[in-house]
């Protein structure tokens, strides 16, 4: 029977159950202020982006508050879940063990810097419009939060070609939005001026072209580490930024 370590998960979770309360309670409200506006991506499939950028900067931003405070909590849990788990190409319990703790070392580091660094993305930037989804887009983490279970990804499943497939795909959409990203400077304001409103458009191109370069370079300089499979804010209106150009959907 394995030691499941129950006094260090009680105090992992407690931790975080209350810097999670804390930072829930003074979350700001919009009051007020009408940020809701037009979803340019209705019906299209997507992963708890919003269509008011309201809600989406303050979801982003608290989110990031809790990774950026938390991400530490990855280096022992995933130690805590690598003891666990085990591998399962050794038989016997003791040497499965052994080798699963020492590899959660491993990714207890790059899961303790993925989150940390996705959450100082997301709390500095939590003004940026952001990609619609990461679904294939980097290695998801194993777990909403540091503290909580889930289903460790494996490279290996289904094939080895489609499991280390995120890692490109984030650094191809990183070089993408990062280099590319001011494509939507002119292309939010000429297709702005073509419906009357030069200056929404120009605002916008403005707007999405920061948060293009910053999500790009973000994904460029993490595309090895793990990251939230979901995106919790406004999202881009396409997938790539000369896509304003023309009428193309978000989509990933």
């Amino acid at each position: 029977m394995k030691f499941r370590h129950p006094l260090s998960h009680i105090a992992i979770t407690c931790a975080a159950a209350l810097l999670l309360s804390a930072c829930a309670s003074t979350a700001p409200q919009a009051a007020g202020v009408d940020l809701d506006v037009e979803d340019p991506l209705a019906g299209v499939e997507r992963t708890h982006t919003t269509a008011s950028i309201g809600d989406g900067m303050i979801t982003k931003g608290s989110r990031g508050i809790v990774n950026t405070l938390t991400g530490w909590i990855e280096f022992p849990a995933q130690i805590i879940k690598g003891y666990d788990r085990g591998v399962s190409f050794i038989d016997n319990e003791a040497g499965s063990t052994t080798v699963g703790t020492v590899l959660g070392i491993f990714s207890g580091v790059s899961h303790a810097a993925g989150r940390t660094g996705y959450g100082l993305l997301e709390l500095f930037g939590f003004w940026t419009a952001n990609p619609a989804t990461n679904e294939r887009n980097g290695v998801p983490l194993d777990g909403k939060y540091a503290w909580t279970d889930g289903e460790a990804y494996s490279i290996f499943e289904p094939t080895l070609g489609e499991g280390i497939e995120p890692y490109p795909n984030k650094l191809v959409r990183g070089l993408g939005n990062g280099f590319g990203g001011i494509l939507e400077l002119p292309g939010q304001t000429i297709k702005g001026a073509g419906e009357g409103r030069v200056l929404t458009g120009l605002g916008k191109g403005l707007w999405f072209s920061m948060s293009r370069v910053a999500y790009g370079f973000g994904d460029v300089f993490g595309f090895l580490l793990p990251n939230p499979p979901d995106q919790m804010g406004y999202a881009f209106e396409q997938k790539w930024a000369w896509d304003s150009f023309g009428d193309s959907d978000s989509g990933e």
